[in-house]
């Protein structure tokens, strides 16, 4: 900062003052001209004259020289740009910072010295010089050499190469009491070294190496103007009047912390700071190159197939000098690839030398060797498909999915029920992964075991295992053999027994109810009371009668069967006391089928009833449009036959006919005899009110045959004929005639005919 400040304040001072050097002018100054290929080169300087060497190229800043000199006698020693190097041969003021590279000027110089100089950083690329003067300048006011005698120099001038690790490369200048750092932060590992030389032109400076937290107090003293000895001692270069080096070693102490190098000029550690300091400070590191393998002592036994991680982040590298990480996998000699840190796998088992090669930038190398062994360390993987215990019933199918797999190779798979191997397959079988299997009577209810072993080429065995509940699902079924029907005599015990059978249950239980009717327990339920255990059970009846007996059978689950016996108790005369419930139910099923024909027929007569009545209608309608109604004298000659012969009605129609005739024997009126048989010499005398109703209304002489109701007595006719039935009614004659009953004493019946079909 401070010398950039000068330079400004310079390049205004030299702006102003330009016209009046150029005024003061005297002429060009003509200097012998050299170039660094002629390196090194010596010359006799003559009094009054100069050379100028050129570099003859255009330096880039960061680009390093080394200079050597030794002289006779003083000469000066002066560095310029090309510009620059105008102004002093135009015998102009050069003697600022903006004309000459005061970092590299050396005035009055004799004897030997080195130093190095680095082309500044602030500055563009451009041509340099350098001049050795041995003549009194117009403008440098009487400093420096002012020449008088001719002064014999050699003088080499060599680019530097930057070493790789170079951390400072400079010349120092510094005025009394001043400090400098001229490298830092950077950080070291352990086992890295630092190497300090020092080459010192004028006074006698100090060089120390400080962490951050004692530079940051060394400087707080500067400014106090006090003095802070803390330091890396092992690494400090004190009043270095001449040359001098040192190298240190990195120890843990200081691994990654911040480190600083800086150059003093200041009284109390070793020069004493009174005077100006010119010295060239050159510094490297010599990195440790030191392979490292992060996670060794896992790599010692290895899974086959298990991917692990080849780490070598751990290697030293804080000053970046690891250019390559190989690895050898194998053993052959050749790496099999590069990097840091790789994941890797052996898919058989083995033994291998894992070879790690570093190699840093400076082509440095270093290895380190890994024994290894792969062997198959870990169980095959087995897996059947379910989530919870499966349940089923005997003679339901099961089936089950697997999946396996191994590091190495599966072997065999083998599907297991209740550790008993059932199937076996290879590895490479697909039909592996798959088992179906029912459970038959031939296994107990309860919890069975389905295994999927699995058994890899190393002969490691994993087993997975699904549990099945197994239940009977089927309640005991009873034999056909059974007889639900017995008769037995009352007070001798009898062996009664049911026929069961369930072959999904190791055992069945039996238990006798002897009354289905009665509720001895008092649990509300009749068909339950335990009177007996056992399939067979001797029981006795000590009452005539009819009992049901109902015994349940009960499975290993739980699930039951009743079997029910009718039970006839006899007395020991063969007589039972107790109701015939066989024979009361025939005949409560013959009086159900009584009534049901009674109500059928009682059906079909109401409808009889209803036709004819509808009949009845229709013909008196008919017979009031057609029929004239016959005489007074027509009624009274068929009403009376003065017992001369039998009654002949006017118009009677059919006497066979059953429906609307006068021989129905509905009608009240005697059945003509057939023909042949002689009429009755009784005469018949008609009632005045019977022949009053008949004169009145007279019966129709004939039946439309096309009417309404003709035709629905047809159809019903048709479709539900009845039978009739004739019955002949023959009285007796009784010889005292007072005991008959008659309208009229010259009425008797002698003869009656009755149709089975009732007539309205």
């Amino acid at each position: 900062m401070r010398r950039v400040t000068s330079a400004i304040l310079l390049v205004l001072l030299f702006s102003i003052a330009s016209p009046l050097v150029s005024a003061d002018s005297k002429g060009i100054i003509g200097c012998t001209p050299a170039d660094i290929d002629m390196m090194p080169a010596s010359w006799a300087v003559s009094d009054q004259s100069c050379i100028t060497i050129d570099f003859l190229e255009v330096l880039t800043p960061g680009t390093t020289f080394s200079f050597e000199i030794d002289s006779d006698d003083e000469i000066d020693i002066l560095l310029f740009t090309s510009n620059a190097r105008t102004t002093y041969q135009n015998e102009q003021n050069y003697r600022t910072d903006l004309i000459w590279e005061e970092d590299s000027v050396f005035e009055s110089f004799s004897g030997e010295g080195s130093w190095h100089w680095t082309v500044p950083d602030e500055g563009q690329s451009t041509r340099w010089y350098m001049v050795i003067d041995n003549l009194a300048h117009p403008q440098d006011n009487g400093q420096g050499a002012q020449g008088g005698n001719t002064v014999n120099v050699i003088m080499d001038i060599q680019q530097v190469v930057t070493p790789e690790f170079s951390i400072a490369d400079t010349i120092v200048r510094l005025d009394n009491d001043e400090y400098e750092v001229i490298a830092g932060p950077f950080s070291l590992d352990e086992g890295t070294q630092i190497s300090i030389e020092a080459t010192t032109m004028e006074g006698a400076p100090d060089i120390f190496l400080m962490t951050e937290s004692q530079k940051n107090a060394y400087e707080s003293a500067a400014a106090n103007g006090t003095v802070a000895a803390s330091r890396i001692n092992q690494a400090d270069l004190l009043s270095v009047t001449t040359s001098g080096n040192n190298v240190w070693s990195a120890t843990s102490q200081y691994v990654g912390i911040p480190l600083f190098l800086i150059v003093d000029n200041r009284a109390g550690a070793g020069g004493a700071g009174t005077t100006e300091v010119a010295t060239t400070v050159v510094s490297s590191l010599t990195p440790i190159v030191q392979a490292v393998l992060s996670n060794s002592d896992s790599l010692t036994l290895i899974d086959v197939g298990a991917i692990v991680t080849l780490d070598a982040s751990n290697t030293p590298n804080l000053s970046n000098q690891i250019a390559s990480v190989n690895w050898d996998t194998d053993g052959d000699g050749f790496n099999d690839f590069s990097g840091t840190s790789a994941d890797f796998s052996w898919s058989e088992p083995t033994n291998v030398t894992l070879k790690l090669t570093v190699v840093s930038t400076d082509s440095r190398s270093s290895t380190i060797f890994k024994e290894i062994e792969v062997r198959d360390i870990s169980n095959p993987v087995a897996n059947i498909d379910i989530n919870s215990d499966i349940t089923r019933g005997y003679g339901e199918n099961i089936v089950l999915s697997g999946q396996f797999s191994d590091n190495w190779g599966v072997s065999t798979v083998e599907w297991l029920v209740d550790d008993l191997v059932l199937e076996t397959y290879s590895g490479s079988d697909n039909s592996a992964t798959s088992f179906s299997h029912i459970f038959n009577s031939s296994y107990i209810s309860g919890i069975h075991t389905i295994t999927l072993r699995i058994t890899d080429n190393s002969g490691l065995i994993t087993d997975d295992v699904a549990n099945i509940n197994l239940y009977d699902p089927t309640p005991p079924s009873i034999d056909s053999t059974f007889n639900s029907e017995l008769q037995v005599v009352v007070n001798q015990a009898y062996p009664f027994s049911v026929p069961a059978t369930d072959s999904e249950s190791t055992s069945l239980v039996y238990t006798w109810d002897f009354d289905r009717e009665t509720d001895s327990d008092g649990d509300g339920i009749t068909s339950n009371d335990n009177e007996g255990v056992g399939p067979v059970v001797v029981y006795p009846f000590s009452d005539t009668g009819v009992f049901w007996v109902v015994c349940t059978i009960e499975n290993d689950e739980g699930l039951t069967t009743e079997a029910e016996i009718l039970v006839t108790v006899i007395s020991s005369s063969g007589e039972s006391n107790g109701i015939n419930w066989l024979y009361l139910i025939q005949i409560i099923a013959v009086i159900v089928i009584v009534f049901a024909i009674l109500g059928f027929v009682t059906f079909r007569v109401m409808e009889n009833r209803k036709i004819s009545v509808l009949l009845a209608e229709q013909a008196e309608q008919e017979v009031e449009k057609e029929v004239t109604p016959p005489s007074v004298e027509e009624q009274k000659a068929m009403w009376s036959n003065n017992g001369a012969g039998p009654i002949t009605p006017l118009s009677q129609p059919n006497t066979n006919d059953q429906f609307g005739g006068y021989s129905s024997g509905m009608s009240g009126l005697p059945t003509p005899p057939p023909s042949g048989i002689p009429t009755s010499s009784t005469s018949i005398e008609m009632d005045p009110d019977l022949a009053e109703l008949i004169s009145a209304s007279p019966p129709p002489t004939s039946i439309p045959t096309n009417s309404q109701a003709s035709e629905l007595l047809a159809a019903f006719t048709e479709d539900d004929a009845v039978d009739s039935e004739v019955v002949d009614y023959e009285f007796d004659e009784i010889a005292n005639s007072e005991e008959i009953w008659s309208p009229s004493d010259a009425v008797s019946y002698t003869h009656l005919t009755l149709p089975t079909t009732p007539y309205v």
